[in-house]
Order: C-alpha cells, then sequence, then structure tokens
C-alpha cells in the first residue's frame, strides 16, 4: 500500500480537521493507500481520541516513538502532510514528495519549491493534488551495500541526534 504519513499538530486544529476529513475520504475509498499518524511531541498521549481523529480510519503511533521511527516512515512514505513542520523539508532526504497545509496566504517556510515540497492553503487544492501525486511511482533512492541508501541515511542521522 502508498503510505501518507501525517504529521500531526497541536496547533493548526481547523487545518487538521479539514485534511483528517478529505484523507479519511481517499482511504475509504482505494484500497491502495493507507494513512499513518505520527504525534507531535507536544501532543498528549490521547491525542488520537480527540475529535479530530475519533473514528477515522488511520494507523496511530504513539507519542513516544524515537528520532529513527521518524526517519523509518518518511522513508516507506509515498507522501507526507504536516502544518508548518521542518519535516516538509526532512522528506526530501528521502525523496519524498511533501505537502504544508497552512490556512494562510504565504507558507512560513521558506524552503517550499512546489516541485518537491507544496504549500497548499485550500482544501479543494489538496484534493486534487493528493490523487496525482500518488499515481506516480515512488523514487527510492538507490540500494548501497544490500541496503536502501534511505535506511543508511536513516541510521546515520539517528546517531548524530542521539
Amino acid at each position: 500500500k502508498k503510505v501518507i504519513a501525517l504529521f500531526s499538530s497541536p496547533w493548526y486544529i481547523k487545518e487538521k480537521e479539514d485534511v483528517c476529513n478529505c484523507l479519511e475520504n481517499i482511504v475509504n475509498n482505494r484500497d491502495d493507500v493507507m494513512v499513518v499518524v505520527r504525534p507531535h511531541p507536544a501532543e498528549p498521549e490521547e491525542y488520537r481520541y480527540t475529535y479530530v481523529y475519533n473514528n477515522k480510519p488511520f494507523i496511530f503511533l504513539p507519542r513516544n516513538v524515537n528520532n529513527s521511527s521518524l526517519f523509518d516512515l518518511l522513508g516507506l512514505s509515498h507522501i507526507v502532510v504536516s502544518f508548518a513542520s521542518v519535516v516538509s523539508y526532512q522528506a526530501r532526504w528521502f525523496n519524498v514528495r511533501s505537502i504544508s497545509f497552512e490556512y494562510r496566504a504565504k507558507s512560513i517556510l521558506s524552503y517550499i519549491d512546489n516541485q518537491s515540497s507544496y504549500f497548499i492553503n485550500n482544501i479543494d487544492e489538496l484534493k486534487t493534488i493528493l490523487p496525482q501525486i500518488l499515481c506516480e511511482d515512488k523514487q527510492y533512492l538507490v540500494k548501497k551495500e544490500g541496503k536502501w541508501a534511505d535506511e543508511i541515511i536513516a541510521s546515520k542521522i539517528d546517531e548524530l541526534l542521539v
């Protein structure tokens, strides 16, 4: 299945609600897509029980996951959706397209190029671009010494951060 990684936020409540409804619609209408939600470190453990996520057909990661799991999720993802988060930049390291969804005129992120990192500020545009990206084949990074390059990158980045 193609993985949509949703990186949650304790802020951007309306954006999160609208994005979740859009993603729920996609998951309910496609057998080849799944959504994995990774909470923001500032969110409480009960984040998945909020009304925004209530009864959504998503996979919820526990709040206490480490940086390695962040990079593992990026490596497995077909697309990343976040809310003005640096994760949308980190997705580039794994050759994964990302969407920063924010209800504002211009993104607060300086690296948005609308090629690998998209800024979207309306739900209709999100509904249009997500299926287009999901139809594309993911360009996996090259294999080296029996491992995918993104696996090697993830372990190296994790070593530097720990």
